[in-house]
């Protein structure tokens, strides 16, 4: 049902919760993996919604939902075993879709009242897509190797922790837990930070596919 590897957030605060969730829902048979995808997806637009109409806070608890929801899927497909490509594809594509309008909407609402960090916030918004995608295309294309390595040895591995943090914990810093409990400024700060994180992972899944490209 879970994953090997995860990201932090999920293991530590998400599978607990889906873990209770999981063997009650394979009961339902109205309840399936691709309707639990469109939820999550409705559920997404809704938190786009909110965050553009300046209910920080009620867009962070359905941006939230949706996360739940959008973990439940794959692994109420990977209990039932039903799992398929096709399911994958648009559970991802879905992703894109909401997290790339969840920041642009939440940057729509910071920035009337934003000062300098107006160009950035902005400007910023195409580092998310960008570094999603090229994420996606590294590990489609490039990163078999790293991955199956990846989930070998080591403390966190044994607790089903990835290596480093990933694009899971900066979404739930900048689009749940910023919104939900900080003020103006700090919630600025912490999407700056993000934007950050989502330059790294350019230049990193750059360089990955670069150097797998051109290798002998």
């Amino acid at each position: 049902m879970n994953k090997p590897v995860d990201s932090w957030w999920t293991v530590l605060a998400i599978d607990p919760i889906a873990a209770r969730l999981v063997p009650a829902l394979s009961g339902v048979r109205a309840v399936t993996p691709t309707r639990l995808t469109l939820t999550a997806f409705v559920l997404g637009l809704a938190s786009v919604v909110a965050f553009a109409a300046g209910e920080l806070a009620l867009g962070a608890i359905l941006f939230e939902v949706r996360f739940l929801l959008d973990c439940l899927d794959g692994k109420l497909a990977r209990y039932r075993g039903t799992s398929s490509p096709a399911g994958a594809f648009v559970d991802v594509a879905c992703d894109m879709v909401v997290v790339g309008l969840c920041y642009g909407a939440l940057v729509a609402a910071l920035v009337a009242d934003a000062g300098w960090e107006r160009v950035p916030l902005v400007v910023g918004v195409s580092l998310v897509t960008a570094a999603s995608w090229l994420q996606l295309y590294r590990e489609a294309k490039h990163d078999d190797a790293a991955r199956a390595t990846s989930t070998s040895g080591g403390w966190l591995a044994r607790h089903r922790l990835k290596s480093y943090p990933s694009s899971v914990e900066v979404e739930t810093a900048c689009l749940f837990l910023a919104p939900l409990l900080l003020g103006h400024d700090g919630i600025v700060a912490v999407v700056l930070a993000g934007y950050a994180f989502y330059a790294l992972s350019i230049a990193d899944s750059a360089r990955r596919v670069y150097r797998r490209a051109t290798a002998p």
